[in-house]
């Protein structure tokens, strides 16, 4: 059988008002649904925090129209529990639909919570204090190199924050453990600040920058070190060559700048020396603030008569 144009155009019209009207019919039944949603703990006193952990989500079974429910997912996305009357202490809580705030739309109604069906909650005092931070590095210079001044931390105190049980209890804190070696400049690192060992605590800053200076250092030799004889036991007659020594040191320009020979003590003891010929090493004392390197020669020549 033939259809005719028009009347194909009364048929569809049809069919998509018998669907609309499906539609509306479906949508304006009452249903029940569960629905997972964020939950978060609002509205709490001033100078108290939540010292425990709560989930993080609630299931909670909802009743409305289809038409509602709809709308219900699209604009709800998240439910609180107003904490306002809850004062500092630990309160053993099982939520009621009386207990979840959520903007209804259109008379949506929360039927039962279904999870969490009990919360440990626990409100203590918040403090905040200024605790200084300590640096767990070890330095060490490349042969050559000398640090100047102290590691420096910046920041070098911060604020922590959280319940004053543990706060009260902060001396210090410390940056995490690192070893620098064979430095040949200086350190400019940032590191990570190790946190307390609880989750209710919260730092002004977890990094910390780390400085030491480095500097190289120079040589310089000084000659015609004068010796001395020292340990003699009363014996005559001896000779030492050569009578003065040359000392190579390491140290600042500044510091070497300010040292001369006089300034340097170099002996030779005749303790272990025998009658004839016999070769010691120097003891050489350095002005303060430098490293010797080297002295030359390094073995004197000493000469005692025989009897």
């Amino acid at each position: 059988m033939d259809i005719v144009p028009g009347q194909l155009g009364v048929k569809v019209l049809s069919v998509v008002l018998a669907f609309l009207l499906w539609i509306h019919v479906v949508t304006n039944k009452d249903y029940d649904y569960n629905v997972t949603l964020p939950l978060q703990i609002t509205e709490i006193q001033e100078g108290l925090m939540l010292a425990s952990n709560v989930p993080t989500e609630a299931e909670i079974k909802v009743r409305g129209t289809g038409k509602q429910l709809a709308r219900f997912l699209l604009d709800v996305d998240s439910v609180t529990i107003d904490a306002s009357s809850y004062s500092n202490g630990i309160y053993l809580v099982e939520p009621t639909p009386g207990d979840i705030h959520i903007d209804m739309i259109n008379g949506t109604e929360i039927l039962e919570v279904v999870e969490p069906k009990k919360m440990r909650l626990i409100f203590e005092e918040r403090m905040e204090k200024r605790v200084p931070v300590l640096a767990d590095i070890k330095t060490e210079t490349a042969l050559g190199y000398i640090k100047e001044g102290e590691l420096r931390v910046a920041p070098d105190s911060i604020t922590v924050s959280g319940p004053k049980r543990f706060v009260r209890k902060l001396t210090s804190l410390h940056t995490e453990e690192l070893n620098f070696s064979d430095l040949t400049n200086s350190l400019n690192e940032t590191v990570k600040i190790d946190f307390p060992d609880s989750a209710f605590l919260t730092l002004s800053d977890s990094n910390a920058t780390i400085e030491q200076t480095v500097i190289r250092l120079q040589e310089r030799t000084y000659d015609g070190i004068p010796l001395k004889v020292t340990d003699t036991a009363g014996r005559t007659g001896y000779s030492i060559l050569p009578d003065s020594i040359a000392a190579t040191i390491e140290g600042k320009t500044e510091v070497l700048d300010s040292i001369d020979v006089g300034m340097f003590r170099a002996s030779v003891s005749l303790t272990i020396a025998k009658p004839g010929s016999t070769f010691v090493s120097p003891t050489v004392s350095i002005p303060p603030g430098v490293r010797l390197i080297d002295i030359r020669p390094k073995e004197i020549l000493i000469r005692i008569p025989r009897p």
